[in-house]
């Protein structure tokens, strides 16, 4: 399994007056409902990342995450390699 370059996900916003207020808030940015998230998104995660010891977590999980998948590779090549033989 390749690591992930692109994430996909979807933000709902419910209610008659919660969306008028979302998309008057789009329109006075002067961007569109999915960049409006999309900033939100990264301005949040920079945010949650300048506290080092969220940013020491994350990179740990990410590394956890990065060994994990190396590993689930290894066992494939390997069970390649054994089928072939």
């Amino acid at each position: 399994m390749r690591p992930r370059d692109e994430l996909r996900t979807t933000f709902r916003v419910t209610g008659a007056a919660s969306v008028e207020e979302f998309l008057a808030v789009c329109f006075l940015l002067g961007r569109r409902p999915h960049q409006l998230v999309a900033e939100l998104v990264h301005e949040g995660v920079a945010q949650f990342l300048s506290d080092p010891v969220q940013a020491d977590a994350v990179a740990h999980l990410v590394a956890l995450r990065e060994a994990r998948r190396r590993d689930r590779e290894l066992r494939e090549l390997d069970a390649i390699w054994k089928a072939t033989r």
